[in-house]
């Protein structure tokens, strides 16, 4: 039975088109080899919290304060001078871990996509 490839979007500007996509962070071939080091290096310890700090220095490592996975959040109408929103700017990492604990549970509920021989 083949592994489904997984999938875990966030907004991402795409700045040849101008535009805020959808991004699969798997995408990313610094953040898919570093999952896949992670679990064949913590599949036989079985160590949670280890795969977990491994993933996300791997994750800070891809996306982390990188102007190309950056977005910035504001609110509407953005150009009210009655209500003055205070924009933020966010990256892919901090997309990540808003929901870190289900984004964790995510890849390994896939772990048999990040062990598996590539051709």
């Amino acid at each position: 039975m083949k592994c489904p490839d997984p999938e875990w979007y966030v907004y991402c500007e795409n700045f040849n088109a101008k535009t805020i996509d959808k991004f699969n962070v798997f995408h990313s071939y610094n953040f898919l080899e570093g999952c896949k080091k992670a679990f064949k290096q913590y599949s036989k310890d079985k160590d949670l919290e280890k795969l977990k700090k491994e993933i996300n220095g791997w994750a800070m490592y891809s996306f982390w304060s990188k102007s190309e996975y950056e977005v910035i959040i504001t609110g509407w109408p953005s150009m009210s001078e009655k209500w003055k929103f205070k924009d933020i700017k966010i990256d892919v990492y901090d997309q990540l871990k808003l929901n870190w604990d289900s984004f964790i549970q995510y890849t390994i509920d896939h772990k048999a996509f990040f062990l598996r021989k590539d051709k």
